[in-house]
């Protein structure tokens, strides 16, 4: 399973004391534990106009502990985002990948 993060200017926006980028974060953190305990593979793309990292999915012990710091080390300058501009994904591809993609235009609470 890859989560695709969305690091462009929407996801500046604040939400109840956080941003949009760390509603997703937090999201893709949740969904690759819960893919690694199912002994599935994990793995993170990131981008903004351009795909920033990429860390291939894997399953080994240690690659939630490599998901942390990954999104520990990411800067962003919240860049308009043109899809025009994102090259096709270079994922490394086994055949049954699931993605994620993190882009939380608008949230509502819940009634």
């Amino acid at each position: 399973m890859y989560c695709l993060i969305d690091k462009g200017r929407v996801m500046r926006s604040p939400f109840e004391g956080l941003t949009l980028l760390d509603y997703a974060i937090n999201a893709s953190l949740v969904l690759s534990n819960i893919a690694l305990l199912r002994r599935d593979r994990a793995g993170i793309l990131t981008f903004a106009n351009e795909v920033s990292q990429v860390l291939p999915a894997e399953r080994k012990p240690g690659q939630l502990q490599r998901i942390l710091e990954l999104f520990y080390r990411q800067r962003t300058q919240f860049l308009k985002l043109i899809m025009s501009r994102l090259r096709p994904l270079s994922v490394p591809k086994s055949g049954n990948e699931a993605y994620c993609y993190c882009s939380l235009i608008s949230i509502r609470p819940m009634p």
